[in-house]
């Protein structure tokens, strides 16, 4: 008996393997860099699904859709990703994967597009501030190191009052932020101001309470040149005063991580402010740029001042914060905020098409951890699923910022014609 079923797995084994390159495969995509993404690195790994009739691919990278325009081409690749180095400056990019099939013929992917960004690419940067770039005494942060080129870097070197690092949050993909604890303040003295100028800000953070500042160049109760953002009962502010204040303001709410985007236009004469992309207000009638908008008051990170003592203090966590001396139009705007928004909670991706060569066993589907919400066409809603069959398996979620994603995998199980016996287990590994 022992010798019968020896003999009934070795059969089916071997019927496994006569059909294991038999997948029904039809599907051949670009995988990473998705589609409409941003990248801050010059060295971008590409990856694509495989084709097992293919014996090598090709990748092409142009400055245009047409790719008349190359910017990176190799062929011969025996892999599905490479990691070339766009050495051709900042700017929108499309690549395309060709898979050399071994029976002769070609398989092309869609054209997936990418931006290669950085903050400083765009002109007029005032201050760059990420909290992975801060001059700290263990935690306690003694300056926050700015990126742009002027240098500018708040400091505080109280003790009692210097903010703290936080060198991982999950729920921002698990990168640094500065945590303000009710009592802390950086300052730059009097800097940032917005003179003859525009001024755009964005700015990644929480608050845990329902008043406190984000940051301004401002002075409680003075509406003479100062700008400030900051909640006030529960309610988040862009304060703008050119003499006379003017305050855009969302609806009550606080204790999440938010993205926040505000910009003047003095040329049409009103404020614009949103937040996770979408528009809280405009505020109209704001002077033009014969009027010059500056005043004395420090620009503080995490309070305001009340004649000379702070105030106004903000217990909460500050991520990255951006300044530039000029208005953003929406394109440009929505760019810094798709940079923020991949860099901080980066949209699902499950990966490359899965194709098992053998056994029936399960396979695990997962997405990132930091998502707040999961709901895959299983039903399921956790963030991991276990699969045993062929099917194309898709997952929508919804993440920090309240933006929702969704992502596809097909999985390929061998492609038989019989059940395997009883008594028969097979398995990867």
């Amino acid at each position: 008996m022992k010798i019968f079923i020896i003999f009934k797995q070795i059969f089916f084994f071997c019927f496994i393997i006569l059909f294991n390159n038999i997948f029904g495969q039809n599907n051949f995509n670009g995988v990473s860099p998705l589609n409409n993404s941003i990248t801050l690195a010059p060295d971008i790994k590409f990856e694509w699904d495989s084709l097992s009739e293919a014996s090598d691919y090709l990748i092409e990278i142009a400055s245009d859709v047409n790719f008349t325009d190359l910017v990176y081409s190799q062929n011969n690749i025996t892999t599905c990703n490479i990691q070339p180095t766009i050495t051709s400056g900042y700017g929108k990019y499309y690549w395309r994967i060709m898979a050399n099939l071994i029976n002769s013929g070609q398989l092309t992917t869609n054209t997936d597009s990418f931006i290669y960004f950085n903050p400083n690419s765009l002109n007029s940067l005032s201050l760059w501030l990420s909290g992975d770039s801060v001059q700290a005494n263990g935690t306690n942060i003694e300056k926050w190191l700015d990126k742009s080129p002027n240098n500018f870097n708040p400091y505080q070197f109280t003790t009692t009052r210097q903010p703290n690092l936080i060198s991982s949050v999950s729920q921002l993909n698990n990168l640094p932020v500065v945590q303000f604890n009710g009592s802390n303040v950086l300052t730059l003295g009097d800097s940032i101001d917005i003179n003859t100028d525009d001024i755009t800000i964005f700015l990644i953070g929480k608050s845990n309470n329902t008043s406190g500042v984000y940051l301004g160049k401002d002075k409680v109760g003075d509406h003479n040149n100062s700008y400030a953002l900051w909640y006030v009962s529960d309610r988040l502010r862009f304060k703008y005063s050119d003499g006379t204040s003017k305050q855009i303001y969302r609806g009550l709410g606080h204790g999440d991580y938010e993205m926040i985007s505000v910009t003047s236009d003095r040329v049409n004469q009103n404020l614009s402010f949103f937040t996770n992309g979408n528009n809280q207000g405009t505020s109209p009638a704001i002077l033009d740029t014969t009027y010059n908008f500056n005043s004395s008051h420090p620009f503080n990170i995490g309070s305001s001042i009340n004649n000379s003592s702070f105030t106004e203090f903000l217990n909460g966590q500050i991520a990255e914060i951006l300044i530039y001396s000029n208005h953003l139009n929406d394109s440009t705007r929505r760019i810094v905020e798709k940079y923020l928004h991949n860099k901080y909670s980066p949209i699902v991706n499950l990966g490359q098409n899965i194709y098992i060569p053998y056994g029936f066993c399960n396979t695990r589907l997962y997405c990132n951890h930091w998502f707040q919400s999961y709901l895959w066409n299983t039903t399921e809603t956790t963030d991991t699923i276990t699969v045993n069959s062929s099917g194309t398996y898709y997952v929508t979620v919804n993440d920090i910022f309240d933006f929702n994603s969704s992502d596809t995998i097909e999985v390929f199980y061998p492609k038989i014609f019989a059940s395997p016996p009883n008594d028969t287990t097979l398995c990867l590994g």
